[in-house]
């Protein structure tokens, strides 16, 4: 993929509402906010495994040029996970 074609695509994101406490639902939307610019992709999900099959699909078919995660330290893991070995930044 040529770089043009690859600025092109969104950024993945993972949000989860769960972490600290429901401290992640309540950056949810400053989160947004800040990325609005952007062109972004929603992985989240309703549980963690869920969305990490939703971020490894979307590495997979090269639907997205990055993975953001917010959250702690199990959402990190999340995306360690899904970008392992590929060329997808985290």
């Amino acid at each position: 993929m040529n770089p043009g074609a690859l600025n092109q695509l969104p950024v993945g994101v993972v949000i989860n509402p769960t972490s600290g406490k429901g401290k992640g639902a309540k950056v949810a939307p400053a989160v947004w906010q800040a990325l609005a610019g952007v062109r972004t992709l929603d992985l989240s999900a309703g549980s963690f495994d869920q969305a990490l099959a939703n971020s490894r699909e979307a590495i997979e078919r090269k639907a997205i040029r990055a993975l953001l995660v917010v959250g702690g330290d199990g959402i990190v893991h999340l995306g360690v996970n899904a970008c392992a070995k590929t060329p997808v930044p985290l």
